[in-house]
């Protein structure tokens, strides 16, 4: 991320929670703060969920980081948005269809 006083950057780590093919919980921890995230695809769209935060927004796509920060801003602190949109770029996976046995 860049700042005024130039780029910076840092860990955050996800560990997922249940998995289906319409829904991925997770647990994201960063710089000191921890999101509950449910990410679900439904037929009307794609929507990030943080409950802790009555937040729930209707996204485009799981990867597009940009507009997923510039969402989430409307809530968020900006370092919390980032967060959490690399996380939910990150969770795609989640959503993909298991193979049959």
């Amino acid at each position: 991320m860049k700042t005024k006083r130039g780029p910076t950057s840092w860990i955050a780590s996800i560990e997922p929670i249940k998995r289906s093919n319409t829904i991925c919980e997770a647990n994201i921890v960063s710089r000191g703060s921890s999101f509950h995230l449910i990410a679900l695809s439904l037929k009307s769209g794609h929507y990030a969920c943080i409950p802790d935060w009555q937040f729930c927004c209707k996204i485009n796509t799981y990867k597009d980081i940009n507009t997923n920060i510039n969402l989430f801003c409307n809530k968020l602190y900006i370092t919390d948005a980032v967060s959490i949109a690399y996380g939910l770029a990150n969770l795609t996976e989640c959503f993909k269809k298991k193979s049959p046995a």
